[in-house]
């Protein structure tokens, strides 16, 4: 007869499908039972940050290291964040709060001998506030440096003089477990086939997804192909000894094994690129690749890393195919008669500024109804609803929610829209190429930071322009505009379309990135600087 499981793993078991309220009922019932007891106490608080509770998430941590002193712990209570938060004051306060409690941290005995899975996240929700994040990023590297010796390793072969020999191929590593049909994945697959194997020896250093069809096309037509073990001990050894001369990173920020990874010195050369589009902070991580139309004047500010300015994105994207048979709007419950502003992003990407933008589309169009993605767990999606019912009043009446969908068919569903509608401070990404792929008209307005650039880098790659905004007002009526001009529209449609050769499956990135890893490697800073748009 099997052992019973145990009450707590058994929550843990719930809360990985998503039955995160069954997974909390659990955990309230062993606290009702043993009310100090601390696993309880912080497992249920994880759930309440997931779920998008934090105050009593907060509370719960408070009265865990109340019990039971513990780092790990008190650096999850210092970094809680919401997810919906009602107000921008709430995001600036919460913000203010988080850095005071770095502050302290970092002034006193911090020790966390084995970081993952110890810690399990970083900072989550900090990207999506539309703030600078680099000094908090530096903080937080110093307090882990501090706090893990084992993260500071320094593989031999990266002591100089360790560039490769003239006339050898440079030896190129990308590290991720992100390589997978998942943003980070997709944007990479490209990238990893193209580089010229005469210039190049080419290894990925990742996780076993199985049966993904992505990650098995990264992996074949990879030079090396590496599993990452679970202990970053053992990761960093294997890095190590494949002795690479550029490491890329993508997905810091999104991953905290991959962060955590980030602070050794693995390689002569280490960049980071896709994933969170924002700074590491890491010490360790010489070079941000980026694009021009990506980043504004002065954006070197916003990070540790030396900032690189190519003159395209670094990707080669396949022109994605929609189903054939994607939803219709009345399957999605629409109204077929109604403009669809279209906006199907995160619930973290809603941040409480936008409300108002499109509270402003719908009273410029007395037809519109704005279309949002319901967020997979039920109570983050009902406090935003309560926000947008209190901050866009009346129009909050025409806003409508779809549930996620298949790739092919989401990218079908934004075929189906009247106008997308790119969110602020954190716009799309693959999204924004699966919206240019049906030639939807997106409606975007480029900021201070990469993170609400990339659609307009897009769009400016693909020549097509007009839907770009100077500001929140022009944003406004740019969109309404669309939304009542059907042969507008469809005039936007076809020059997308026609431009969109210039997007998917390009060579110009991969040229691009091939002249910058060999200016990174052969020459250092000053080749970099020759080679940037």
């Amino acid at each position: 007869m099997a052992a019973p499981i145990r009450p707590l793993k058994r929550a843990e078991q719930l809360a990985a499908a998503s039955r995160y309220d069954e997974a909390a009922e659990i955990c309230r019932k062993v606290l009702s039972i043993a009310p100090n007891r601390v696993p309880a106490l912080v497992y249920l608080g994880q759930i309440c940050e997931t779920t998008g509770a934090i105050d009593e998430s907060a509370a719960l941590f408070d009265r865990a290291l109340a019990l039971q002193p513990s780092d790990p712990i008190r650096f999850r209570r210092a970094t809680l964040l919401p997810v919906v938060a009602d107000t921008p004051q709430v995001l600036h306060a919460a913000r203010a709060e988080m850095w005071e409690r770095l502050e302290r941290i970092s002034q006193s005995p911090f020790s966390i001998p084995n970081p993952f899975p110890a810690v399990g996240r970083l900072v989550p929700h900090l990207a999506y506030q539309g703030e600078n994040d680099r000094e908090i990023m530096v903080k937080l590297c110093d307090i882990f440096r501090r706090a893990t010796p084992m993260l500071n390793r320094i593989a031999p072969h990266c002591q100089p003089p360790n560039r490769p020999a003239p006339g050898s191929r440079i030896k190129v590593g990308f590290v991720s477990r992100l390589l997978y049909d998942q943003t980070v994945g997709n944007l990479l697959e490209g990238i990893v086939a193209g580089l010229s194997r005469e210039k190049f020896e080419v290894s990925v250093f990742t996780a076993d997804k199985g049966p993904d069809p992505v990650h098995a096309r990264i992996r074949d037509t990879a030079d090396h192909v590496h599993i990452l073990p679970e202990g970053l001990n053992a990761a960093q050894q294997l890095i190590a000894s494949a002795a690479q001369d550029v490491l890329i990173f993508a997905g810091i920020g999104m991953d905290a094994y991959l962060y955590f990874l980030g602070f050794a010195r693995l390689a002569p050369v280490q960049c980071v690129t896709w994933g969170h589009p924002v700074t590491t902070g890491l010490s360790t991580m010489d070079y941000f690749i980026s694009s021009v139309d990506m980043e504004p004047e002065g954006a070197e500010d916003h990070y540790s890393e030396r900032l690189v300015r190519l003159r395209r994105p670094s990707i080669c994207y396949t022109l994605p195919r929609p189903a054939t048979d994607g939803p219709t709007r009345a399957e999605l419950g629409l109204d077929p008669d109604s403009t669809l502003y279209v906006c199907l992003q995160t619930v973290s990407k809603m941040h409480p500024e936008f409300d108002d933008m499109m509270a402003g589309v719908l009273r410029e169009d007395p037809a519109g109804r704005v279309v949002l993605m319901r967020d997979r767990i039920d109570s983050r999606h009902q406090r935003l609803c309560r926000r947008l019912a209190s901050n866009m009043g009346e129009t909050f009446e025409r806003v409508s929610f779809v549930p996620r969908q298949k790739r092919d068919r989401f990218i079908a569903l934004l075929g189906r829209a009247d106008v997308i509608l790119d969110p602020l401070h954190f716009g799309g990404g693959q999204t924004s190429l699966e919206a240019i792929a049906v030639g939807a008209s997106i409606v975007t307005l480029p900021g201070r930071f990469r993170r609400n650039r990339i659609t307009y880098a897009y769009l400016n790659w693909a020549g097509v322009t007009d839907t770009v905004a100077r500001d929140r007002d022009d944003y406004v009526r740019i969109a309404a505009q669309l939304g009542r001009a059907p042969e507008r529209r469809r005039d936007i449609r076809d020059r997308i379309l026609a431009g969109r050769r210039h997007v998917f499956d390009s060579r110009t990135p991969v040229d691009e990135l091939e002249a910058f890893l060999d200016a990174a490697v052969r020459g250092g800073p000053d080749a970099v600087s020759a080679i940037e748009a």
